[in-house]
């Protein structure tokens, strides 16, 4: 009996799996949103009928999809539905929130990087060139727009050139963001569906309660003095340096946030205000540093703590 309802789930997966890759391939405006429920179906079973199925399931859609589609679909199988079973087999052994994203988060990274070693080596077509053309051009737009308008900004344009040449050095870190995303994505979905199908699932704590581990804050203060010194542009450290800083810069300001959305929690005050504060910030980059620094004195001093202390 219990073969057989793994069956009959796995066939009904098996259908929505394909009929959403179908959607995502060939409806142009709707696909941008059907290919963000393609982890679903999978992660569902997993959770349902447990890892061994699901991996069963998984190669019996590489091979269909394969065989419809080619090498066009098999990137969905790598991503989506690699993630979907990863964030399934975690979330069916009742592993909290941060460790699924975690996990889904590695999932996607490693399925990127399949995904672009292959388009390089299948199709000759390296995505971080073409990202680097695509801006050369925009550039050579705005320069001749500005020239015919009078306009001198070939200082400002010799910095856009300086960052442009840095996109290359800079494309593992812009992997981990996107496999990072992706996953929180996907976990997001996961929510919503779970809790409509009354599933259990750990949710995220509230984000004033979120925390990273300390040593990223010793992580950041060696990078932030390795940058402050300089290194070499033809050293080895260099595309390390310029990959991981700018990842740490971001796990400050989370935490940074996470102290305002603390205060603004103990004090009473409507999350309406940090929210704007938050989005502000973004326009004003002194309000970055600021927040950053509210994060690394959280990581070293317990700031939270002391807030919540002094508010008892």
């Amino acid at each position: 009996m219990k073969q057989t309802n793994a069956l009959k789930e796995g066939a009904i997966m098996f259908a929505a799996f394909a009929a959403l890759v179908a959607g995502s391939l060939f409806i142009p405006l709707l696909g941008l949103v059907l290919i963000w429920l393609l982890p679903l179906p999978l992660m569902i079973f997993t959770v349902r009928q447990g890892l061994k199925p699901a991996v069963v399931l998984w190669l019996i859609l590489t091979a269909v999809t394969f065989l419809i589609t080619g090498l066009l679909g098999l990137p969905a199988l790598l991503l989506f539905a690699a993630a979907g079973v990863v964030a399934g087999e975690l979330i069916r052994r009742r592993q909290d929130a941060f460790t699924v994203w975690i996990g889904t988060s590695l999932s996607y990274i490693a399925g990127l990087l399949l995904v672009y070693l292959g388009s390089i080596l299948i199709f000759e077509f390296d995505p971080v060139v073409a990202m680097q053309d695509w801006l050369a051009g925009s550039i050579s737009t705005a320069e001749s727009l500005a020239g015919s308008l009078g306009q001198d900004t070939e200082a400002q344009l010799e910095e856009i050139q300086e960052m442009l040449g840095m996109v290359a050095d800079m494309a593992p870190m812009i992997l981990v963001l996107l496999g990072i995303t992706m996953a929180l994505v996907t976990q997001g979905i996961g929510h919503l569906a779970f809790s409509r199908l009354n599933m259990p699932l750990q949710r995220f704590p509230a984000f004033r309660l979120w925390q990273m581990p300390r040593a990223f804050l010793w992580y950041y203060l060696v990078t932030l003095i390795l940058v402050l010194i300089g290194v070499p542009d033809d050293s080895a450290m260099y595309p390390v340096l310029w990959n991981v800083h700018p990842l740490l810069e971001i796990a400050m300001f989370v935490q940074g946030a996470t102290v305002i959305f603390f205060f603004a929690y103990t004090r009473r005050v409507k999350m309406v205000f940090p929210v704007l504060l938050l989005i502000i910030s973004f326009v004003m980059p002194f309000l970055l540093y600021l927040i950053r620094i509210l994060g690394i004195i959280d990581l070293g001093f317990n700031l939270k703590s002391r807030m919540d202390n002094d508010r008892k």
